[in-house]
């Protein structure tokens, strides 16, 4: 029976493992093999037939997700590395699915039309927009401040309370306790403000409006009343 598959012909220069298992599927159904296989049993022999290429990264592990947005391994591999995984099927399967993956590579060797010219153009916009919106959200939402902003924050706090030691207790009579105090709260303050664990996993997005944070701080009112009288 002819495989429907080989009647739509995609250009393209890989194929997943899950493309390959659906394509060997079929063609053991076909052969009356009612042994499915399993996508991590085809992913076991990838890593048996490409344990070297693998190990240097020449072939890099992916990852897909199913239905239910569940994250799975995957491999992307060349038409050329998936002939060799075909080597562990029965002649009939093995001969089928290599048909199919020939027909892949004389796909490759005609000349682009203009429609596929531009439709080949657009998806590469679309990549490089969809891999654009990846770094942005990682900037936003991933990223934290590196060791410089974080002794800048640090200065910054050190700055913020040596100042206000200076407005509510006298020069002279600098209270260790009260120094140890403001650390803590403006520390703890900015913490809450930011919703982190600590400073250093403030967001790099959000270091300037941690610095005006910091800049513009004021130790509660009690702090003030104990050691201010005010």
């Amino acid at each position: 029976m002819e495989n429907r598959y080989l009647e739509v012909i995609k250009r393209k220069e890989t194929i997943t493992s899950l493309e390959l298992l659906e394509q060997i599927n079929f063609f053991r159904k076909q052969e009356e093999n009612k042994t499915e296989l399993r996508h991590d049993t085809l992913l076991g022999i990838i890593r048996d037939e490409f344990e070297e290429e693998i190990s240097l990264q020449k072939i890099l592990e992916s990852t897909y997700k199913n239905d239910r947005g569940r994250e799975y391994p995957m491999f992307i591999l060349t038409l050329s590395q998936s002939k060799q995984v075909l080597m562990r099927e029965s002649k009939f399967v093995r001969k089928a699915v290599i048909n199919y993956i020939d027909k892949l590579e004389l796909e490759l060797q005609k000349p682009l039309t203009v429609e596929e010219m531009i439709i080949s153009q657009a998806k590469s916009v679309i990549e490089l927009k969809n891999r654009f919106d990846s770094l942005e959200d990682k900037v936003n939402n991933q990223m934290t401040i590196n060791s410089n902003r974080q002794r800048i924050i640090q200065n910054s706090v050190s700055k913020k309370v040596h100042s206000r030691i200076e407005k509510i207790a006298l020069a002279c009579c600098v209270d260790k306790e009260l120094k140890s105090i403001l650390y803590s709260n403006l520390y703890r303050e900015l913490k809450n403000k930011f919703g982190v664990g600590s400073y250093k996993d403030i967001l790099e997005k959000d270091f300037d409006d941690a610095i005006n944070f910091v800049n513009n701080w004021l130790e509660n009112s009690r702090i003030r009343e104990v050691y201010y009288g005010k």
